[in-house]
């Protein structure tokens, strides 16, 4: 009961404990919370990005003879590989692989049971098959096969009916596990559905049965992504254990590279936590040694007295300290409260790990600092001297080892470059030493310029003092006065500096990932297939899809150098002016297009045209050849156009006739080539002749006339021999010509300009002007000439990569000749935001969507930002508090003062003036201590902690620092305005103080 009365009157300290306790634990759970709700949120849009194989699990193996059993076996393994609380629903299907017979020899086939599909398919044509002789085909591949209803084929030496065709209900459906055989058709095996088929009766039928786990993404948590990279991996063991023999084990499926992509970004944001959590504990250490140290010298006479009784100074440091300890605990427990509270109602229980740390850090450090000021205050009287000269020599000390820390955090985190490293198991994490380096540094630079202070001080004071003897009575008061004015000066200098950091951070994070974000991207949408490439209908869907204003083609593949390797984009240079606005500041779009920019050979279509006639004398030919036309748009789509052939005799001979219905492409068209293709046993005899082309309008003029035309053709034993009229000679083995202008030259073509990236600059010491050799994925090989050197290539994430027209990729191969490569992937220029959504209901669910603004990852990796911004509110909130606790003792701490300066003749206003004077230089001498330490983390550690947060910022080397003014100039001002008004409160108390004493020093 004694020692709760003697704590009494310091219940506003106790208090003002508990405070900074609670708003820093507070703080410390709304951060840490927001940061997890962030990851979440992310976690859960990403996952909407996704379909087909990016959202499945699966397991595939050789169907067993006892399917109920294996069947068992599999799913108690697979339950035991994956968390157990979200939904994990478990579908299986048996399918085998078997030859398929007439009419398409040669061939295999995919065939699927169909009492394992259920309701995940629908009949488009005719019905469903009832018998083993029976069976349906997908509807895309029955009209790539000419196949229909009616059709009879021989699956596994089997003969069987088609009786139906059908086609998945839903495509994106993570079932399917993306297989484009049952999404689309496409391939060269069309999938096939029978009944309940045994399987004995085919021959090489190979069934294999299908476990695909299809997690549902409203259920799953980040923690649920981490635990299945963690387990998935482990269901070999799992299977083997059960008894479930492996040996044809495969795990299609692409949701593990899903989650390590949206984890990465997780571990990304987390690794900088400690950042955060380094500066809100300098800042509450320096409020609550500012705390106790008042409460210690407002107790100094009860501990003397105390002391005078016989009580040593042991027992008097213990008892502070419980007091600050438990204080520190009632704040903790209320700030995590709270926190959790204002963190969407959190419960307490659910605090993150990290921020009951900080609230033990806390307990910690109230209740030494608590038990140490009292020690000192404590016990027998000590001179004045001894007491200046443990300060000189601890201070220094304190600092140095500060400051060595500082240095070698600092150093550390520019040799590596991001306090963001990688551990032996893949994951992300924090480098220990670089992740507190910028509280280290800023901690660093305040202590070594509060040491500068007093010799500073007192030199200025020597040259001031004749000229300014009011402002040199101020400094002095201040400079006698510094051991009790520190923690004000730490604690204004402290907030000045986390808001410098948390300005400059978010402002150079939202530039760095914005920029590379648009960079990687190359357009407001890009769409990559997963396998097979783009077909211009892929392309038309696309440009046909809400909120998209065009849609233009683009080939991502392997670089092959001369020592390494790297990514090429290849695509037209007009699609270019579709860079997002970030892009177009690294790289400037119309000067890239005007340098590389290659022509097309060919006579451009006219806008209204709309049928094209070709007409070419032959001899020789027993039926017609097949003929197409090769057309190029201004989007870079190249298009083979089929056309309707005739052959018919003539008074002069025999002729063929084609026509061509143009498609209304709304765009600019050249015809850069045309195919004919001869079917086997067309030639009659040892050879054909094919005279010169006549192209025809809608009226029967003809057109291109003054365009010659050249025989080309692939690897064969007799090439197509030209004739000097434009036409060529043929021998029985030539399959297919292609014909292509000539007469115009295209050196452009032949060492065709090129931009690359710096970084494949750098490597190569090339220049504008120079040669660079380079491959393409093992088909072909270019020399080109650097046209152009830009900070990165927009489009890929690779630093090493090169720039190409996409014309020269095709024409190459028409001119080669080869089978032209289909795009890769599609550069979307949105009119709307939906366009992202939009283009995935039209592609195949096995490509993969990325934009420009990459809201999912932008979701996740904004949270440092924000909780870098909460840490400098907090810190200004601290200061504050600190500035009235520090402001409330020296009133008390000075009364004697004032009474003395009055004694003396100075009067109250003077007085307050000079109080106001000597606080108002501590608020700017603190503004400016913090000014210099907050640029000196800026300038050395936050472009290193901003790289850390952006995926893919190699494609920004030189990623320069930009300050949130807004936020900046906000915090300025509060820390200003609050300043001015402990300023103005100190002013009046001490001219109440004054007025109440008697120009003798008596009170009134």
């Amino acid at each position: 009961m004694l020692a709760l009365r003697r704590a009494r009157p310091f219940v506003p300290v106790f208090a003002a404990v508990v405070v900074v306790v609670a708003l820093v634990t507070g703080a410390g759970v709304v951060m840490l919370s927001g940061m997890d709700a962030a990851a979440q949120a992310g976690t859960r849009a990403a996952l909407d990005l996704r379909a087909g194989a990016d959202l499945a699990l699966a397991a595939r193996l050789p169907l067993a003879t006892d399917e109920v059993d294996q069947d068992e076996r599999v799913r108690d393994a697979i339950a035991g590989a994956l968390p157990r609380d979200a939904d994990w629903p478990v579908l299986r299907s048996v399918s085998a692989e078997m030859p398929l017979g007439e009419p398409q020899e040669d061939r295999a086939a995919l065939v699927l049971r169909g009492v394992d599909l259920g309701g995940a398919v629908a009949v488009a044509d005719g019905r469903a098959p009832a018998g083993e002789s029976e069976t349906m085909i997908q509807a895309d591949a029955a009209a790539g096969f000419g196949l229909g209803v009616g059709s009879e084929v021989v699956l596994g030496g089997v003969p069987v009916r088609v009786v139906g065709t059908w086609r998945a209900i839903d495509v994106r459906d993570p079932a399917w596990v993306g297989d484009d055989r049952i999404t689309s058709g496409r391939g060269s095996e069309p999938a096939f559905v029978l009944a309940e088929p045994d399987w004995s009766d085919f021959a090489d039928a190979r069934p294999r049965v299908q476990w695909v786990i299809a997690p549902t993404p409203g259920t799953l948590t980040v923690g649920d992504l981490a635990q299945t990279l963690r387990s998935w991996p482990t269901l070999r063991v799992r299977l083997a254990d059960n008894g479930v023999e492996v040996t044809g084990l495969s795990t299609p499926g692409r949701f593990t590279d899903t989650a390590q992509a949206v984890m990465a970004d997780v571990d990304r944001a987390r690794a900088l936590v400690p950042v955060s959590i380094a500066l809100l504990f300098a800042a509450q250490c320096v409020a609550l040694v500012a705390l106790t140290r008042y409460l210690a010298r407002r107790r100094r006479s009860e501990y003397a007295l105390l002391w005078a009784r016989g009580l040593s100074a042991s027992p008097a440091a213990a008892t502070a300290a419980l007091e600050g300890g438990a204080c520190a605990a009632v704040g903790a427990v209320v700030g995590a409260a709270l926190g959790s509270l204002i963190a969407e109602g959190t419960p307490v229980a659910e605090i993150p790990p990290v921020a009951t740390t900080l609230a033990a850090s806390a307990i910690v450090v109230s209740a030494l600092a608590s038990g140490a000021a009292a020690l000192r205050v404590s016990g027998p009287p000590r001179a004045p001297g001894a007491r200046r000269r443990r300060r000189r020599a601890g201070a220094p000390l304190l600092a140095t080892l500060v400051g060595a820390a500082a240095v070698l955090s600092v150093w550390q985190l520019l040799l590596y470059g991001s306090p963001v490293v990688t551990s032996p198991d893949g994951a992300l994490r924090t480098d220990p030493l670089t992740g507190v380096a910028p509280a280290l540094l800023l901690v660093g630079v305040l202590f070594a310029l509060l040491l500068l202070i007093p010799p500073v001080a007192t030199t200025v004071d020597r040259s001031a003092s004749a000229r300014l003897p009011s402002g040199a009575l101020a400094g002095r008061l201040l400079l006698r006065r510094m051991p009790q004015m520190t923690a004000a000066l730490a604690a204004v200098a402290l907030a000045v500096g986390s808001l410098a950091t948390a300005a400059s951070y978010g402002q150079t994070w939202e530039e760095a990932f914005t920029e590379t974000s648009a960079l990687r991207a190359g357009a407001d949408v890009l769409i990559v297939s997963g396998r097979g490439g783009f077909t211009p209908t892929d392309l038309d869907a696309v440009a046909a899809a809400a909120d998209v204003g065009s849609a233009s083609p683009v080939q991502l593949s392997a670089l092959q150098l001369s020592d390494g390797t790297g990514a090429l984009v290849a695509a037209d240079v007009t699609a270019l002016a579709t860079l997002p606005t970030a892009a177009g500041q690294v790289i400037d779009p119309r000067s890239l297009a005007a340098r590389v920019g290659v022509a097309a050979p060919g006579p451009e279509l006219p806008p209204a045209l709309r049928t094209l006639a070709l007409r070419l004398p032959v001899t020789g030919l027993a039926v017609p050849p097949a003929l197409s036309l090769l057309l190029l748009d201004e989007n870079g789509t190249l298009r083979v156009l089929p056309g309707t052939v005739s052959l018919s005799d003539t008074a002069t001979g025999a002729e063929l006739d084609a026509r061509f219905d143009l498609p209304p492409t709304g765009s600019t068209t050249r015809l850069v080539g045309w195919n004919v293709d001869l079917p086997d046993g067309a030639i009659v005899g040892s050879e054909a002749v094919v005279g010169p082309a006549t192209f025809l309008s809608d009226s029967g003029d003809p057109v291109f006339a003054d365009r010659a035309w050249a025989a080309r053709v692939g690897d064969v034993l007799a090439p197509p021999d030209p004739l000097p009229d434009g036409g060529f000679r043929v021998v029985p083995g030539v399959t297919e010509v292609r014909m292509a202008q000539t007469g115009e030259p295209a050196p452009l073509l032949e060492e065709p300009p090129v931009a690359i990236s710096a970084a494949l600059a750098d490597r190569y010491g090339l220049a504008v002007g120079d040669p660079i050799s380079f491959g393409i994925e093992r088909v072909a090989r270019y020399t080109g000439v650097v046209a152009a050197i830009v900070p990165s290539i927009p489009g890929t994430a690779e630093p090493v990569a090169l720039f190409v027209d996409l014309t020269v990729l095709q024409m190459d191969a028409i001119l080669a000749p080869r089978s032209v490569v289909p795009p890769t992937a599609i550069w979307v220029d949105q009119t709307g935001p939906g366009a992202a959504a939009e283009v995935r209901r039209v592609i195949a669910p096995s490509a993969t969507v990325l934009t420009a603004a990459s809201d999912d990852r932008r979701t996740i990796l904004a949270a440092p930002a924000e909780a870098m911004t909460v840490v400098a509110i907090v810190t200004i909130l601290l200061s504050a508090l600190t500035l009235v606790v520090v402001a409330g003792g020296e009133r008390r701490s000075r009364v004697s003062e004032v009474a003395a300066l009055r004694a003396l003749g100075l009067r109250p206003t003077a007085q307050a003036a000079l109080r106001g004077r000597q606080w108002t230089g501590t608020i700017v001498i603190g503004l400016l201590i913090g000014a210099v330490a907050g640029c000196a983390v800026v300038l050395l550690t936050v472009r290193a902690l901003a790289r850390a947060a952006v995926p893919d910022a190699a494609l920004a080397p030189a990623m320069s620092i930009q300050v949130d003014s807004a936020l900046l100039s906000a915090g300025l001002c509060a820390l200003v305005l609050l300043g001015a008004a402990v300023v103005a409160g100190v002013v009046v108390a001490v001219r109440r103080d004054a007025r109440r004493i008697r120009g003798d020093g008596s009170r009134r």
